[in-house]
């Protein structure tokens, strides 16, 4: 028996019930509900816990990375389900984290775990290369969270559905605010690893510049950089910015899983004979 199928159909399964619950909110709000939907994301982020510490630790390849990011977006979820009670929080928070769970468990597991070098002094900065770009697809995955729901807002406004019909969320400013802290949190961190990787490759020199890992986490960069572009450049806000941001995390799940499919001389990607 795979235990590692059964612990990856415990956590999804949970994230499922707490969608079916999240969508039965909606007809029947109340406390006994909500305290039911915490239960099951709580035994859901446990068993993810437990499956992120036996199998997609130390990182390798996307797989893990997808794992570990669907992780802490679940934490992100428990925790807005105590934030933001009222909310149809998990009706778009948590569609992303299985997204994100789908796609790892198509990843292949066979890579071989990233194995820091020996010198202190690199591993330091290849771990701080690994956490500030995680930390980046963290908050390019909390703003994509936010733009799907203002794009759900903006249409029942635009249908002008009253204040108690439809999905209960925040106001479009509060959106857009959430979106914005996310996105210029996300940006400076997810720039910095991208240049810490950069030095790395020039000092070990393993990594030819068309690299695949390289160019689409470049890519990956453009779209972040033209999101910024477009929102203070340009003072451009609302629906083009969500549908923007949406794009730039698809982009963000393909810089994970095209190197996996391809050759590439990183260190967590797949490299072909």
């Amino acid at each position: 028996m795979n235990l590692d199928g059964i612990s990856v159909l415990c956590f999804g399964a949970s994230y499922v019930l707490a969608f079916v619950l999240e969508g039965s909110a909606l007809l029947w709000p109340g406390r006994v509900n909500r305290w039911l939907r915490r239960g099951v994301a709580a035994a859901g982020t446990l068993a993810h816990v437990v499956y992120v510490g036996r199998n997609a630790m130390p990182l390798a390849g996307g797989h893990s990375v997808l794992m570990l990011l669907a992780l802490i977006l679940s934490v992100y979820y428990l925790s807005g389900t105590f934030h933001y009670p009222r909310t149809a929080w998990g009706l778009f928070v948590l569609p992303v984290i299985l997204v994100l769970i789908a796609i790892a468990r198509w990843q292949p597991q066979t890579l071989e775990p990233l194995v820091p070098p020996s010198d202190r002094g690199e591993q330091l900065w290849v771990w701080l290369h690994l956490l500030l770009m995680l930390a980046g697809m963290v908050g390019l995955c909390v703003a994509c969270t936010a733009s799907l729901m203002y794009l759900v807002k903006w249409s029942q406004l635009r249908n002008k559905l009253g204040p108690g019909a439809g999905v209960p969320m925040p106001n479009l400013e509060r959106l857009e605010t959430v979106h914005r802290r996310a996105v210029n949190l996300a940006f400076p961190l997810f720039t910095s690893g991208l240049l810490v990787g950069v030095l790395l490759m020039l000092h070990t020199e393993r990594m030819p510049w068309t690299d695949p890992k390289l160019v689409t986490a470049g890519l990956l960069w453009l779209a972040f950089a033209l999101l910024l572009v477009v929102r203070y450049g340009l003072q451009i806000r609302g629906r083009w910015v969500a549908v923007l941001t949406i794009v730039a995390f698809l982009l963000m799940v393909a810089a994970v899983v095209l190197p996996a499919l391809m050759s590439t001389a990183h260190p967590t990607g797949r490299v072909w004979p």
